[in-house]
């Protein structure tokens, strides 16, 4: 998710958000996350709005803006006879 010079970041869906502003850190090697907390929690409630919108995901316990992103495991479909 990228917001002007701030892009947030995380690998897998269960992992870490990581926040990077491109203005400074064009290579992404000084997350600051940890230093701004409330606008990775900013970007983090953007990009769970994007993606209920989209249907990216099924939230699981978690609601939107929480920066969760928790996705709940999908169904197998049943195979027809």
């Amino acid at each position: 998710m990228r917001v002007g010079d701030y892009k947030l970041v995380r690998k897998g869906g269960g992992g870490a958000w990581e926040l990077y502003d491109l203005a400074k850190d064009r290579t992404e090697l000084d997350d600051l996350a940890g230093r701004m907390p409330d606008k990775a929690k900013e970007l983090a409630a953007k990009w769970d709005a994007w993606a209920e919108r989209c249907h990216v995901l099924e939230k699981a316990g978690g609601a939107a803006g929480d920066g969760s992103g928790a996705a709940a495991p999908k169904k197998k479909k049943k195979a027809k006879a």
